[in-house]
C-alpha cells in the first residue's frame, strides 16, 4: 500500500513538473514563453533575420546574412552602429536598438568580405555577449568583430577595421560620434576588455531569443483572401 501511495506521489510530482515547464504554464504565470529557458534553433535566426537582409549560400563562407543597406545605412559597421555597450553578468554586451540584434550580435560571427566591400554575418547556436576581440590601454578602447574560426583573414586587410573610442566615451549609446582613429599602441595593446564597473544593482536580462510577438510581425503577412462568392437569386416569377 506505501509502494502504491509513493508511486501515485511520484507520478503527480511529474505531471506537475511538466506543466510548469510547458509554455501554457508559462503563460499563466504572465511571463512570455519565448523568455523560457530552450535552444535557438538556425530557423530562429533566419526567421528574425530573413526580413531584414538576405541570405546568401557563399563558395568561400557558406551560408551567411547580409544586411539590408536600406535597413542598417550604407555605413553600417557590427558592433558599433544603432547600439551601445552594456555591463552584463558575462562580459560587455552589445545591446542593439534592432529587433532583430539579439540574433547577429549575439549569435554567430561577422566576417568582412573585401572583395564586395560588405559585412557578413556567419550564424552559429552558441550564445556570447558580444563576439569581438579586445584592445585596452589607459585612454582607449578598441574592438574588432571576430571572424569565423573556419575563415582565415588576413590582419592587413583588418586592421582598418578596428574601432577606438576613448575609454570616457565607451558606453555612450551615439557610439559612432566618439569614433577614433586606433593608434599603434592600442592595436598592440593588452588582448582584453576593460575591466566591468563595480556592481550597483541587478542586471537587465540579457533577451537571447525572440519574443514570440516579435517572430510573428517578422512574417510576411499572407495574401488578402478574396471574400467568398454569393450566389445571386433568381428573378421573381422563375
Amino acid at each position: 500500500m506505501r509502494r502504491r501511495i509513493a508511486s501515485l506521489f511520484l507520478s503527480a510530482a511529474v505531471v506537475a513538473a511538466i506543466e510548469l515547464s510547458s509554455p501554457g504554464a508559462a503563460r499563466a504565470d504572465g511571463a512570455d514563453p519565448a523568455d523560457v529557458e530552450a535552444p535557438v534553433t538556425m530557423d530562429d535566426l533566419q526567421e528574425a533575420t530573413e526580413p531584414y537582409g538576405e541570405w546568401l549560400d557563399t563558395a568561400e563562407y557558406g551560408r551567411v546574412w547580409r544586411p539590408d543597406q536600406a535597413v542598417v545605412g550604407d555605413d553600417f559597421e557590427p558592433y558599433l552602429t544603432n547600439g551601445h555597450w552594456i555591463a552584463a553578468d558575462e562580459g560587455w554586451a552589445f545591446e542593439s536598438a534592432w529587433v532583430w540584434g539579439w540574433a547577429p550580435f549575439h549569435y554567430g560571427r561577422w566576417l568582412w568580405d573585401a572583395r564586395h566591400t560588405r559585412w557578413l554575418w556567419s550564424p552559429d547556436l552558441v550564445w556570447g555577449p558580444a563576439w569581438v576581440q579586445w584592445r585596452t590601454i589607459a585612454d582607449t578602447v578598441a574592438w574588432l568583430p571576430l571572424p569565423p574560426r573556419t575563415v582565415t583573414v588576413d590582419a592587413r586587410l583588418y586592421a582598418p577595421l578596428w574601432v577606438a573610442v576613448e575609454t570616457r566615451s565607451f558606453l555612450r549609446p551615439d557610439l559612432p560620434h566618439y569614433r577614433i582613429a586606433p593608434s599603434s599602441q592600442v592595436l598592440a595593446g593588452r588582448a582584453a576588455p576593460p575591466a566591468l564597473p563595480p556592481r550597483s544593482g541587478p542586471v537587465a536580462p540579457l533577451r537571447r531569443r525572440p519574443p514570440r510577438t516579435t517572430t510573428a510581425a517578422a512574417r510576411p503577412a499572407p495574401p488578402p483572401r478574396a471574400p467568398p462568392a454569393t450566389r445571386q437569386k433568381p428573378p421573381a416569377g422563375h
